[in-house]
């Protein structure tokens, strides 16, 4: 398959509550899609997923960096590595890695190499321009009979906030394939932007403005041996099983005109493989795509068999040392 990447370039506008991830990111895309072509056309798009992706996409990662890879940090063994323990101790919160370290890293993945990349870095303080700020917001619990607020109701809100700092969404187009043009997920992507991301969008939260950053070129190894993902992921059945990775827990909601659905919004839980996890692949060339398409996320009828969930990795080739 032929594969055209490019970059979708995310300035926001306000706080954010639902995280810029992959899986969710899509819903959002599928969505969009529905109220543009219909339903039959999306179903019709929605199968294609469970062959051949049409597309790939990343999470939303700081513009200009990229994941930290999850690969375990060799424990200092000697006493006079003491000091060595303690630098390593604040390399923690360090999430993600410029292009130039990074490009440098998959060429040689390793412990130790990760170890010199990191001790630099710490050295830098990047992370706290990286990272987004997270505030707890306090809100009024609002009567809809009577639009007024309720005596002692109110409810924290957790809320993220980016500042300046760019985020991108990576894709990984197949020019191959006819479900979709590139022009109109381009479009897709704009109509997201103009509905508002996420929990809360209609009030304001997670607006943001976009544009394009066409034939990216990805940072690859040059001899691939494995790959990192740059999204959460659920792994296909013959997928490589050697590897590092953290996991989290995913209790997606339904969105659009789902949401308010008699069974309730809530999918079942899905136990995801975080972005930065990283396998090592016996056969080569790697394959264009790892991850899959869920169904039977969704416990109740008749939207049981229609509701699905984005779970594809967004590989990058690595040289495992």
């Amino acid at each position: 398959m032929a594969y055209k990447s490019f970059g979708v370039l995310i300035e926001p506008k306000s706080s954010f509550i639902t995280p810029l991830q992959a899986d969710t990111i899509f819903g959002s895309l599928m969505w969009a899609f529905r109220y543009a072509y219909g339903e039959s056309e999306l179903v019709d798009l929605l199968k294609s997923f469970f062959d051949k992706p049409p597309f790939l996409i990343s999470n939303a990662i700081p513009y200009g960096f990229f994941p930290r890879p999850l690969i375990p940090l060799e424990k200092p063994k000697e006493a006079s590595d003491k000091d060595l323990f303690a630098e390593l101790k604040k390399t923690r919160k360090i999430k993600y890695i410029p292009q130039d370290k990074f490009e440098v890293l998959i060429n040689s993945l390793s412990s130790s190499m990760l170890i010199e990349i990191l001790l630099e870095l710490a050295s830098l303080d990047l992370e706290d321009k990286l990272m987004p700020k997270t505030d707890v917001v306090q809100k009024n619990v609002i009567n809809r009979l009577n639009f007024t607020t309720v005596k002692g109701g109110l409810f924290e809100q957790e809320e993220v906030y980016f500042g300046n700092m760019k985020q991108i969404i990576y894709v990984k187009f197949n020019k191959d394939q006819k479900n979709i043009s590139e022009d109109s997920l381009k479009d897709l992507f704009n109509k997201v932007s103009l509905f508002g991301y996420g929990k809360k969008k209609s009030t304001g939260k997670g607006a943001f403005e976009i544009s394009f950053i066409d034939d990216v070129v990805l940072p690859e190894a040059s001899n691939s041996n494995g790959f990192i993902s740059l999204s959460n992921f659920v792994p296909a059945k013959d997928d490589p099983i050697n590897g590092y990775y953290d996991t989290l827990v995913k209790f997606g909601k339904l969105g659009g005109d789902f949401a308010s659905s008699q069974g309730g919004p809530w999918k079942k839980p899905l136990l995801m493989l975080k972005e930065g996890s990283v396998f090592g692949c016996d056969a080569k060339p790697l394959k264009d795509f790892y991850g899959r398409m869920i169904s039977d996320i969704y416990p109740h009828s008749p939207l049981k068999e229609k509701v699905k969930h984005y779970a594809y990795a967004f590989p990058l080739g690595v040289n495992i040392r």
